[in-house]
């Protein structure tokens, strides 16, 4: 048998362990050891010096003995002879008089302070000397009960050896650690007693899908045991039954040495792979590397095709984008509840993959957002169409509140998608709708060309020159206001720049009993920037240049009614806004809007008709970011506690496969003087601003333009350009104009996933939306556009399914309320929102229950904690919501509300 030899991991242990007892260190310690030292006779470790010698005979002891020393040095005696063949005077001069044997358990239990050894480690007969191996000096823990137990040691082992850092570590932390190749090289070097051992453990703390885990570690050739994980997503996909069983065959042999370990197994470790690339645990780069890794492992094994599977592959997520538009084509050829039940869970497999969580897949995201919104339109059309307009106040009311929210998706749609199935898909139901959208410009045109002939009245909406007297005076007349004339702004881009600014701390307002979030203003003709914006600016249908609109605005004298006798209303135009093209706002527009002396502050943006202006075909996402000078703007407001009322002059139409006409006088008007075309009406009356003969020819058509091609065009009668949006704003911390009211939510139906057969609640009848106050009453000609605020309906109004009776007869209710006090919600909305649940028991989407409701985003998310008080009874989450109301016009919002209706019932003792 051969004899052990000391080895300096157990010298050094030994004098640890011998020094940390001693009040002060020793000069030199005599070692018991059968084997001989045959190393260096002097070594270093983390500062400490060590003088070993090896002595066999007493004369051999003395010599050493005698050596000079460093004080910070350590002599250190190894022998194999015994105490009793030593003299005593060379004994007291060791250590505690005495020679240590070599025990490397029993220096362990001294380093560690323990008396006791876990019998799980004990069985490990190599556990001990490389503990004190791998062992940082110094670095040892007292023991708790003075018990060295497995869940000490094994850390410190997995730590220093395999670089785990994990103290218990589960399976996306083995994964995490996995990913580092020299943690894998590590693991690959190790002895095979430690990693059989390492197993076992990792097994008893991780479960057993560690072991398949640590399986994979040992044969990968590199760090691919995360990107196993996630190919496994698809080929062990249980829904394939044995269509890919070579693939499988092929996984088992290269990275599992041939096992074939149990699905649950499997599952578990896909699920955890999916767990880690999907979490911020890693870097964003590595995370590409390990899909991309993953993708590599699919197509050699021939999953390529059902990449589709995987909930993180990026060939997966281009090919369930493929699969919404074939789903979208489906639905194109017969728009049933059938065909968007399909498309709906094409849609849903795209939220859920990893990508869509991307910054670069945004876009893309808010595309299928919008394609299915249009989707839910074809369906609604098709089985119950709306009947059209009967006259033009209908008609600016049709665009305001629908079809503005259709140009806004179906333009979103233009430059389509790389994916050429999906790009041909959106390019077809652009088509369809747009198709639509014709027909409606056309009767809305014949309606716009009768009311301008007949100089009807204009409930239901502002001409362009009244907004001056009805809307900015009288807010001014209460508080400083900035209003902000965005040129060229039509609905659709009103609506997506609104959506922004309703989900960064401004808050839409409007007067008591309006349904819309944003007033309607009707544009001159033709709508021109110098008939259009000149009338809004001077108070009357006009002609001119910003000089006309600076004089006539900064004299109009309902404004100069609601201003201080020596600070007039104020006009700046582009130019005045910046000093530079990429410079901030100049400083006069800062001290302007900072000086509440200032009632009116007036602003000209020309964001929108300069990219009109522009050839470029280029994918815009109106957001105040894009607008350079408008965050600027709104900061200065917001801290100056001024209302912001955003304008338009006129809108405008894009560029999409029009028909070039060519005439001398505008891009989208001409002269009555030759004869009409199909997409043309001739229109005529005082409001016609230009020709002097008040009458002219203009495309009711999107599909035509007079010159020269552009990104967009305005000057015609479609309702794109001739309905612009009038939005005030209040900076969600400052008072607002007495006796105005939270904008409601006022997207139409269908631009949320469905909530079947969810009546509107007709008024706010509980928590109404208090009046953002002032210290001046609002008396102001806006109230003649208003109807009358309806009543809201009571309790007995409702016919109520006989488990809400139930629930509001309970004694458990009633504890509920009496609990809640004055925090209680008003039992009328709270007896509709349990209502909302009995046809859909279980979710309704967030914006579906807001609009049924009556409540704007920010009431509804106010309402959620006194209903969760009432119905959440002794701890149980029976209601709970899963996201943020006020982005309920985001793009692809999915945020919904959840009733557990059944525990409901059983928590409150009720009948069905």
């Amino acid at each position: 048998m051969t004899t052990p030899v000391p080895t300096f991991s157990q010298i050094k242990a030994q004098v640890a362990a011998i020094q940390q007892k001693a009040s002060s260190s020793y000069a030199a310690i005599g070692i018991h050891a059968l084997g001989r030292w045959t190393g260096a006779h002097q070594q270093e470790d983390n500062g400490h010096r060590y003088l070993i010698y090896q002595c066999d005979s007493p004369l051999a002891f003395r010599l050493a003995l005698r050596d000079p020393v460093e004080e910070t040095a350590v002599k250190v005696l190894i022998t194999s002879l015994d105490e009793q063949s030593l003299d005593q005077d060379i004994l007291l001069r060791l250590a505690k008089s005495t020679l240590f044997p070599i025990n490397s358990w029993q220096i362990a239990k001294s380093l560690f302070g323990a008396t006791t050894v876990d019998p799980r480690l004990l069985q490990h007969r190599w556990m001990a000397d490389t503990l004190l191996e791998w062992m940082p000096a110094g670095d040892y823990p007292i023991v708790n009960g003075g018990f060295l137990d497995a869940e000490t040691v094994w850390p410190i082992l997995l730590r220093q050896g395999i670089g785990l850092a994990t103290p218990r570590p589960d399976l996306l932390a083995l994964l995490e650690w996995s990913t580092n190749p020299d943690n894998v090289a590590q693991y690959q070097s190790a002895s095979p007693e430690f990693r059989v051992a390492a197993v076992d453990w990792l097994g008893e703390v991780a479960g057993a899908t560690a072991k398949t885990l640590l399986t994979c570690v040992e044969a990968c050739d590199r760090a691919d045991t995360v990107p196993v994980g996630l190919a496994a997503e698809v080929i062990f996909n249980p829904a394939l039954g044995h269509q890919l069983d070579k693939a499988k065959g092929k996984l088992e042999e290269r990275f599992l040495k041939g096992t074939s370990p149990p699905p649950a197994n499997l599952e578990q470790w896909s699920q955890a792979a999916v767990q880690l690339v999907r979490s911020a645990v890693i870097p964003a780069a590595q995370q590409v590397h390990l899909v991309q890794r993953a993708d590599e492992i699919l197509t050699e094994f021939g999953a390529e095709p059902l990449a589709h599977l995987s909930t993180t592959s990026e060939m997966g997520f281009a090919q369930r984008l493929a699969q919404f538009g074939q789903g979208l084509i489906q639905l194109l050829a017969s728009p049933t509840a059938s065909t968007i039940e399909t498309l709906t869970t094409a849609y849903k497999s795209i939220q859920t993959h990893r990508q869509a969580g991307q910054a670069q897949h945004q876009r893309r995201l808010e595309k299928a957002a919008m394609a299915m919104r249009l989707a839910r339109w074809l369906v609604q059309e098709t089985t119950t169409p709306a009947p059209l307009p009967q006259d033009l106040e209908q008609a600016v009311q049709h665009h305001l509140l629908e079809g503005g929210f259709l140009d806004w998706a179906r333009l979103s749609l233009r430059s389509g998608d790389p994916i050429g199935e999906l790009s041909a898909a959106y390019q077809k139901l652009f088509g369809r709708v747009t198709t639509a959208r014709e027909t409606q410009s056309h009767h809305f045109a014949k309606l716009l060309q009768n009311w301008v002939e007949l100089g009807s009245g204009h409930n239901g909406f502002l001409p362009i020159e009244t907004i001056l007297d009805t809307v900015v005076a009288p807010l001014a007349s209460q508080g400083p206001v900035l209003a902000i004339v965005l040129d060229g702004m039509s609905i659709a881009v009103g609506r997506e720049l609104m959506a922004s600014l309703q989900a960064a701390d401004w808050v839409a307002i409007t007067p008591p009993g309006q349904t819309a979030a944003i007033m309607a203003g009707l544009a001159t003709i033709p709508s021109l920037t110098e008939t259009s914006r000149t009338s809004l600016l001077c108070g009357h249908l006009t002609t001119g240049d910003q000089a006309l609109e600076k004089r006539q605005f900064t004299a109009h004298s309902a404004l100069l009614k609601a201003c201080r006798t020596r600070h007039p209303p104020l006009l700046f135009h582009k130019g005045a806004l910046q000093d530079g093209d990429d410079a901030g706002l100049t400083a006069s527009i800062r001290e302007a809007i900072n000086n509440l002396q200032n009632r009116v502050i007036g602003v000209v943006i020309n964001a929108v008709d300069d990219y009109l202006a522009k050839g470029e075909q280029i994918d815009v996402r109106w957001t105040p970011q894009e607008i350079k000078v408008l965050p600027g703007l709104l900061h200065e407001a917001k801290m100056a506690g001024r209302w912001v009322i955003l304008l338009s002059d006129h809108g405008h139409v894009l560029d999409s496969g029009m028909t070039y006409t060519a005439a001398s006088e505008g891009e989208r008007w001409r002269n009555a003087n030759s004869a009409l075309t199909d997409q043309e009406l001739k229109i005529q009356g005082q409001r016609v601003v230009i020709p002097e003969s008040h009458q002219l020819i203009a495309p009711w058509s999107e599909k035509l333009r007079y010159k020269p091609k552009k990104t967009g065009y305005h000057g015609g009668i479609n309702p794109q350009e001739m309905v612009v949006p009038v939005a005030v704003l209040s900076p969600s911390s400052a008072p607002g104009p007495k006796g105005w009211v939270e904008a409601p939510l006022d997207t139409p139906l269908w631009w949320h996933p469905y909530a079947p057969e969810l009546p509107v609640l007709e008024a706010p009848a509980a928590m109404p939306s208090a009046p953002i106050e002032s210290d001046q009453a609002y008396l102001g000609p806006l109230f003649s556009l208003i109807e009358p605020e309806q009543v809201a309906p009571t309790k007995a109004d409702l016919e109520l399914p006989i488990w809400v009776i139930s629930f509001l007869e309970s004694s458990s209710y009633q504890a509920q309320k009496q609990l809640a006090g004055r925090l209680a919600p008003d039992e009328v909305v709270l007896t509709h929102f349990l209502a909302s649940f009995d046809r859909q028991r279980h979710t309704i989407p967030l914006a579906s229950l807001a609009r049924r409701l009556n409540q704007s985003p920010a009431q509804l998310q106010q309402l959620m904690p006194s209903l969760q008080r009432i119905i959440n009874i002794d701890g149980y989450a029976l209601l709970t919501c899963n996201g943020h109301l006020v982005q309920a016009l985001d793009h692809h919002n999915s945020s919904t509300v959840t009733l557990n209706h059944d525990l409901l019932l059983q928590q409150f003792g009720l009948s069905t």
